[in-house]
């Protein structure tokens, strides 16, 4: 509190009073002689700090993911970085149909046997996707046997979250078409929401993550079947 205060150039109790003010608008959280900002206000991570953030545990979800997809299905397959490695898994096998919005799966694409279909849209740059009212024209057409879907952060009751508007209408209109939706996102996540929420719990099927441990599920919460990988 005094550091903030003399570089702020105020004095303690206008400090204590301001982040009581931030606190309570949510855009702080409190702590023992201070504050941090909430994660939804940080900056977004480009997509190259993403993909090697947690780069072990993506590859062991997307072979525990691959595994369980049957030949010949249909698929969609979010812009996330764990859906690109799960993604690359059936890239090689080459029995699939894939439509996706992200672009580093097109580009991969390119030299697999799978049939791999691009949503229409404008790109986002920072996470390499395809958003807007072109990928949402596109995915009102489809109907998947399977949705992979990325988040950037997990509510123990609430669901998943991600950061930006675009993006969490592809995700939700990506729900909307599949038969089910299998939830990527590697153990980070947990207790992460972030600023906009795109689906519930109940919408998932299954949720694959590299470990179950200090995942506490609430009694009554409707809950997907949580799929680890297995030790090799």
């Amino acid at each position: 509190m005094q550091e903030l205060a003399e570089r702020l150039g105020i004095s303690e109790s206008t400090v204590r009073r301001d982040l009581t003010h931030l606190s309570k608008s949510k855009r702080v959280h409190r702590t023992h002689g201070g504050a941090m900002l909430r994660s939804e206000f940080l900056q977004e991570a480009s997509f190259q700090e993403k993909r090697i953030h947690a780069a072990s545990e993506k590859k062991q979800i997307a072979k525990r993911v691959a595994a369980d997809v049957p030949s010949g299905c249909t698929l969609f397959i979010d812009s996330g970085t764990t859906c690109l490695e799960a993604a690359r898994e059936l890239l090689r096998r080459g029995d699939c149909r894939i439509f996706t919005n992200s672009l580093p799966i097109l580009v991969e694409g390119c030299s697999s046997r799978s049939s791999v279909i691009a949503l229409g849209g404008e790109v986002r740059g920072i996470s390499k996707a395809l958003v807007g009212s072109g990928t949402l024209s596109g995915l009102d057409t489809l109907r998947v046997d399977i949705a992979f879907i990325g988040t950037s952060g997990l509510h123990e009751t609430e669901g998943a979250f991600t950061t930006e508007a675009m993006e969490a209408s592809v995700k939700t209109g990506a729900l909307r078409r599949a038969g089910e939706a299998w939830l990527l996102a590697d153990r980070s996540k947990w207790q992460q929401a972030s600023a906009l929420r795109f689906a519930e719990w109940s919408d998932f099927r299954r949720w694959y993550v590299e470990t179950d441990s200090d995942i506490h599920v609430p009694p009554h919460c409707a809950f997907p079947e949580l799929k680890i990988p297995t030790s090799s």
